[in-house]
């Protein structure tokens, strides 16, 4: 799941400084943590759980909860989108490959 972040939907038009991406990575990570606050309450409603202690850079989540669960984070307001943990196959059908939502 990602979460909608506060301030970080302009583009950057110049290459950040080290210190800037850290500084960047930080207030998404801050304000996701904020957005996340939101939810808890639903995650907790659903029977859900936390895959991970904090947002990602990124800004997403991974979240294990029912169907349910995922239509009312769909509809709140600090959810950008939900995407699902999926099986990608290759057309020959063999090396079966599953993404992972996770912090590496």
């Amino acid at each position: 799941m990602f979460l909608k972040l506060e301030n970080f939907d302009s583009p950057v038009n110049s290459r950040l400084t080290r210190s800037e991406r850290r500084a960047t990575m930080e207030g998404i990570r801050n304000s996701a943590a904020q957005a996340l606050g939101y939810i808890k309450k639903i995650v907790q409603d659903f029977g859900g759980k936390e895959l991970a202690e904090r947002p990602d850079a990124l800004g997403s989540i991974p979240i294990e909860i029912s169907a349910a669960g995922v239509k009312a984070l769909a509809a709140s307001d600090v959810v950008k989108a939900v995407l699902e943990e999926q099986e990608i196959v290759p057309a020959n059908g063999t090396n079966r490959v599953y993404i992972h939502n996770r912090e590496c």
